[in-house]
């Protein structure tokens, strides 16, 4: 009796290949004996394997440097026309400054811990980048003009400022993502209020100690870049 030809299913799963099947035939005889599958074959299959996803990797890796070299020259063309801009629209220079500092730091953060490619990713971190640039310079001008002593400022900032700017955050990604914004609010919030003191506070003294008002959003943007990578190498 001739033998019996390998079923679909076994083809479906993958555990075999087109290639095996022309490499060393796969029978199952009628006495129900295991299937004869050769080294040659099972050689040639984990190649193939093999191949596939390490190709995959590497093209992806190459696509996210890309895409943070390209960050990187939109924020250099930005630092030289920063000033002429913000004469022109103070509200509108920080809205996309912010929006090109956090769509960067998540381009670093996936080049770095994840090594791939995540669109969508990019995409939460340019507009909550608008949203953050906005509410930031709107809580620090009205903050600088309302409070004339600047550890006040420093404290009112931290004590309400923090939180707010957090609270934003959490509400924008819960949306996005379409997560339970309670649970995730009780789960995260908190925790991640606290660890925020370990940098926020030493940033907050900077900029209202030393630098000219018209560059804080900037430089709150920029320590945002290095406080969400080091999150993601944690969290990594």
């Amino acid at each position: 009796m001739a033998p019996e030809t390998v079923e679909p299913s076994v083809l479906e799963l993958g555990l075999i290949t087109e290639n095996d099947l022309s490499v060393s035939r796969v029978t199952t005889p009628v006495n129900n004996e295991k299937p004869n599958i050769s080294s040659k074959g099972l050689r040639g299959r984990s190649k193939s394997t093999s191949l596939k996803p390490s190709r995959f990797q590497s093209h992806n890796q190459l696509i996210i440097g890309a895409v943070v070299i390209a960050q990187i020259a939109s924020l250099v063309l930005m630092a030289f026309y920063y000033k002429s801009m913000y004469s022109v629209s103070p509200y509108g220079c920080c809205a996309l400054v912010s929006f090109l500092l956090c769509g960067f730091s998540q381009g670093l953060l996936q080049a770095i811990v994840h090594r791939r490619l995540h669109i969508m990713g990019l995409l939460k971190y340019y507009c909550y980048g608008v949203l953050n640039g906005l509410w930031t310079k709107w809580w620090t001008d009205n903050l600088m003009e309302a409070v004339e002593h600047v550890p006040l400022r420093v404290l009112l900032d931290q004590t309400i400022g923090n939180p707010i700017n957090l609270l934003i955050f959490f509400t924008f990604v819960s949306y996005w993502d379409g997560r339970d914004i309670e649970s995730y609010f009780h789960q995260t919030y908190f925790k991640m209020l606290k660890t925020s003191y370990i940098i926020w506070p030493f940033a907050s003294t900077i900029q209202f100690f030393f630098l000219d008002p018209r560059f804080l959003v900037p430089f709150n943007s920029l320590v945002n870049v290095f406080w969400t990578v080091i999150l993601g190498i944690i969290a990594g």
